[in-house]
């Protein structure tokens, strides 16, 4: 796959066996489809990585810890694609959907201590 992949005015490539490579999730999604690579899950979706920012999540109950801005999208396509390139998987599952229950329910608690201050909030 020695060509470059152009679209909207970027270029990927060329491509080179056992040499990892950074690209955008549109693509390694549509390369990994094909058959034709295999796929590093990012830093942030490591077991110690979620761990820490599910055990800091349940200690602020004001803030919420660095993480991609649409990291259920992003976790959701990979467990879909790439089943097999990340390791633990069933875990890495767990601790996504523990970070974004956490997160719905500093939410909810938050409109709630609004909605007790207003009537606009419903």
């Amino acid at each position: 796959m020695e060509e470059n992949l152009k679209k909207a005015n970027y270029y990927y490539g060329p491509f080179r066996p056992q040499i990892a490579t950074q690209v955008p999730l549109w693509l390694v999604v549509a390369l990994k489809r094909r058959g034709k690579c295999t796929i590093r899950p990012p830093e942030w979706m490591s077991i110690e990585r979620l761990a820490q920012v599910l055990e800091a999540e349940r200690e602020s109950p004001k803030e919420f810890q660095p993480l991609p801005f649409h990291y259920v999208e992003i976790s959701r396509l990979l467990f879909y694609h790439a089943r097999d390139d990340i390791p633990d998987i069933y875990m890495v599952r767990y601790l996504i959907e523990d970070i974004r229950d956490v997160r719905f329910h500093k939410v909810e608690s938050g409109l709630e201590i609004i909605s007790a201050r207003t009537h606009a909030v419903k």
